[in-house]
């Protein structure tokens, strides 16, 4: 996979953070909830994983979220 369409480090870590986040508040019963300052709810684990999900494919990532 080309370079460029990989996920930077940053936004690995950030993803990371996302995903980790969503499923803990989720356990806790918490649906909307703030992280960094940014309010989060269900609708960013798609996007979270996906990074995920494309920094394994390119070997940048080998995390058990995903």
């Amino acid at each position: 996979m080309h370079e460029v369409f990989a996920p930077s480090e940053k936004e690995i870590i950030e993803a990371e953070r996302i995903v980790r986040a969503i499923r803990s508040r989720a356990e806790e019963g918490v649906g909307i909830f703030t992280l960094d300052g940014k309010m989060l709810d269900i609708a960013f684990l798609p996007g979270a994983e996906r990074v995920l999900a494309l920094a394994k494919a390119s070997g940048r990532y080998e995390g058990e979220l995903v």
